[in-house]
C-alpha cells in the first residue's frame, strides 16, 4: 500500500534541495560567472547529439563515460541537471539513512562543490553503495535476486567510471570470504553472474567505439581521452606503482582532515575484527580507496579535496548499514571535518574547487565564463552561419543556443568551409587562446573577405564584408 505522507515528506524533502541546489548553482553561473567547464561540454554535446546540423547521438563523444550524458539529453541546462540529480540522490539518502549527517554532508563545502560541480563523481559513490548495500542483503537474505542486483549496478558503474573495473578482484575476493563460510559450490555461479554485466556493458563499450570511431580503444587512445595525464605528476605516475603508491599517501594525507572519520571508522571495525564477520561489505568499504590509486596510475591524479566526499559518503552510509552504534570520537570527527570543509576548500590547489568555494563564501574569485559569455552575446544578435572549433569553444555553443547556426569540425563539410569560408558563413569564431583551435592555426592574421568586428581576450569575431 503506497505512504501519501512519506511521499509527499520525500517530495518536501526533495524540493528543498532542489531549490538550494539551483539557487546556489544559478548564483555562481549568472552572477559570478562561474561553473566546471566540463558541465558545459556535456551540454554543448548533447544540444549537438538533437539540436546539430546535422543531429548525430555520437556527438556526445566517446571520451567520457558516457551515462552522465543521459541527464543532459533530456534537461539540457547544466544548472538543472546537477540540481535535479544530487536532489534525488540526497534525497535518498536522507530517507535511507535517516541520519542528520546526510544533511550535513550535502550542505558542506565539499558536498555543495561535488553535487553541483561534479556530479558523475557523485553517482558513482551512490552507485558503489548501492553494490555493497546489495551484497549486504544478500549476506543477511541468502536471496539470489540481491546478487544479481549488486551485479547489474556494479556493470552499469562502468559508464560512469572505466577505472571501476579494477575493483572486480576486491569484489570476487570479498564473496570468496563470505562463501568460503557458507557455500563453495555456489562461489562459480555467484562470480558469473556478478562480473558477467560489467564484461557485457565493457565489451559494449569497445563494440560502439569500433562502430563509430573505428577504434574499439578510441577512449583511450584520442587525444582528448580522460587517460592522458594533464600534470607533470600524473605523467610520472602513469603505469608506474612506486609513484602512484606515493603520490596515493600524499593526496590521502592532503585530504586528511576532511576524511578523518572514514579512516577513524575503518580502524576502529579493523580493530573490533567486523571485516571477517561483515564480509564482503567491509572489503568494498576500502574500494574508494583503491579507485584513488587507480586514478592516479592510469594517468589521471588530480589535485583536490573531492575524493574527502567519497570516503565521507561511504563513511555515513557504511555506519547506517552497519553500526548503529553512537560514537563520540567518530561523531566529533565527521562535525569537525564538515566545519573544516568551509576553511578548507577555498584553499584548494584544484581551480575550480577553490574558486567555488570562494565565491560560495563570497570571496574574490576569477570567473572563467565571461569571455565565452561576451562572444556569445554577440553572436546572439547577429543572423547567419559561424565557422567555429568546439575543441575549447563549446561553452560559446552552449550560450549561444542555436547548434544549427554553427559549421563544427564533426561536419562533414567543416574542411570546404575552413578553406572558402566567404562562400558558405557568415560570421568565423577565432579562440586566439587556444593552440588546439582549427581556425586559429588555419588563418594566423586577416580573413579574406571577411573583417574584425569584435575582440576580447579570447575571442576574435570576423563578418562578411558584403553583409553591410
Amino acid at each position: 500500500m503506497i505512504n501519501k505522507p512519506k511521499i509527499a515528506f520525500a517530495l518536501s524533502i526533495f524540493f528543498i534541495f532542489f531549490l538550494v541546489y539551483y539557487e546556489i548553482g544559478s548564483y555562481m553561473l549568472c552572477q559570478k560567472h562561474y561553473i566546471n567547464k566540463t558541465l558545459l561540454f556535456f551540454s554543448e554535446k548533447a544540444m549537438l547529439a538533437t539540436g546539430g546540423y546535422p543531429p548525430r547521438l555520437e556527438n556526445i563523444g566517446f571520451v567520457y563515460p558516457p551515462l552522465i550524458f543521459i541527464f543532459f539529453l533530456i534537461f539540457k541546462n547544466p544548472i538543472l541537471v546537477v540540481s535535479f540529480l544530487s536532489s534525488a540522490l540526497a534525497t535518498t539518502i536522507l530517507f535511507f539513512t535517516k541520519n542528520v549527517k546526510a544533511v550535513l554532508l550535502f550542505l558542506s563545502a565539499v558536498g555543495l562543490y561535488v553535487s553541483l560541480e561534479d556530479p558523475t563523481y557523485l553517482l558513482l559513490y551512490f552507485v558503489l553503495v548501492l553494490v555493497s548495500y546489495f551484497l549486504f542483503l544478500y549476506k543477511e537474505k541468502a536471496m539470489s535476486l540481491y546478487i544479481f542486483a549488486a551485479g547489474l549496478i556494479f556493470g552499469f558503474s562502468f559508464y560512469l567510471d572505466f577505472t571501476i573495473i579494477t575493483l572486480i578482484p576486491l569484489i570476487l575476493y570479498a564473496i570468496y570470504k563470505q562463501e568460503k563460510i557458507v557455500e563453495k559450490e555456489k562461489l562459480f555461479s555467484i562470480y558469473i553472474v556478478t562480473i558477467t554485466p560489467i564484461f557485457f556493458f565493457a565489451i559494449s563499450w569497445l563494440y560502439l567505439n569500433w562502430v563509430f570511431m573505428k577504434d574499439p580503444f578510441y577512449f583511450i587512445n584520442s587525444p582528448y581521452s580522460i587517460f592522458h595525464p594533464k600534470s607533470v605528476e600524473a605523467i610520472s605516475a602513469k603505469k608506474n606503482i612506486v609513484v602512484s603508491l606515493k603520490l596515493l599517501i600524499a593526496k590521502t594525507l592532503y585530504i586528511l582532515p576532511l576524511s578523518l572519520p572514514y579512516f577513524l571508522s575503518l580502524i576502529n571495525y579493523i580493530k573490533n575484527k567486523l571485516t571477517f564477520y561483515t564480509a564482503p561489505l567491509y572489503l568494498i568499504y576500502i574500494s574508494p580507496i583503491v579507485l584513488m590509486f587507480f586514478d592516479i596510475y592510469f594517468g589521471m591524479y588530480s589535485k583536490g579535496f573531492s575524493d574527502a566526499f567519497g570516503l565521507l559518503f561511504f563513511y555515513v552510509v557504511f555506519e547506517h548499514i552497519i553500526s548503529h552504534k553512537k560514537n563520540l570520537i567518530l561523531n566529533l570527527s565527521f562535525y569537525l571535518s564538515i566545519l573544516l570543509s568551509f576553511v578548507i576548500m577555498p584553499l584548494s590547489s584544484s581551480y575550480n574547487e577553490s574558486t567555488f568555494s570562494r565565491a560560495l563564501l563570497g570571496m574574490h574569485i576569477k570567473p572563467n565564463t565571461v569571455y565565452y559569455e561576451e562572444a556569445a552575446n554577440f553572436l546572439k544578435h547577429k543572423k547567419g552561419k559561424i565557422l567555429a572549433d568546439d575543441v575549447d569553444d563549446y561553452p560559446v555553443i552552449y550560450f549561444v543556443g542555436n547548434a544549427k547556426r554553427f559549421v563544427l569540425p564533426y561536419q562533414y563539410e567543416f574542411y570546404t568551409v575552413l578553406s572558402s569560408p566567404y562562400n558558405f558563413v557568415d560570421y568565423i569564431l577565432v579562440d586566439t587562446s587556444s593552440t588546439k583551435d582549427k581556425v586559429f592555426n588555419f588563418y594566423k592574421s586577416q580573413i579574406p573577405g571577411f573583417k574584425l568586428v569584435y575582440e576580447n581576450k579570447m575571442f576574435k569575431i570576423y563578418e562578411k564584408e558584403s553583409l553591410h
